[in-house]
């Protein structure tokens, strides 16, 4: 079972935290231009690698590289964590340029990633692969980073399945 943590004194202050935070985050990344695909390709061509090279270093085929860039396939999580080994700025893949820099909690996006693959397969199996980095990146975003929380409460759940409603309801809108 996934186990993502929130802290609070009460569940009700969390969940109104929570909401505002994914409200905020709602507009940029649904509304997003810059996708995984294309700032996969940037990133690339920032650290002046070939496909094929790229795909070499990172343990990937080249027509496997060639569909990230392409968008047709999206990165696993693995793969995101061997590009940041190679000088990848996965936070600017993830979010990009115009977020800034930050550092990625592997685990805590580990954890998003597993939490969206079980909500599509459960409850959105028509979930366009595509539209689920950009779940995963809104979740990642909603919940609190390990060092905020004051006392762990695993509400994985409620939290991300609620979380996770409002994402998917918000789909094509």
């Amino acid at each position: 079972m996934l186990t993502l943590f929130i802290a609070s004194t009460s569940l009700k202050t969390t969940s109104s935290k929570f909401n505002r935070t994914l409200q905020n985050f709602k507009m940029f990344f649904l509304n997003s231009k810059v996708g995984i695909a294309s700032s996969l390709r940037r990133e690339r061509e920032r650290l002046h690698l070939k496909q094929s090279e790229m795909a070499d270093q990172l343990g990937v085929s080249r027509s496997t590289q060639i569909c990230y860039e392409k968008g047709s396939t999206e990165p696993t999580t693995g793969y995101l964590r061997s590009a940041q080994s190679i000088g990848a700025d996965v936070f600017s893949i993830l979010y990009g340029d115009d977020v800034g820099s930050g550092s990625v909690d592997w685990s805590r996006l580990q954890q998003c990633a597993e939490a969206v693959e079980f909500f599509c397969l459960r409850f959105a199996p028509s979930c366009p692969t595509t539209y689920r980095w950009k779940m995963i990146r809104e979740l990642y975003q909603a919940l609190p980073k390990s060092n905020e929380i004051e006392e762990p409460l695993s509400l994985t759940e409620n939290l991300a399945l609620d979380t996770l409603k409002k994402i998917w309801a918000s789909y094509g809108k």
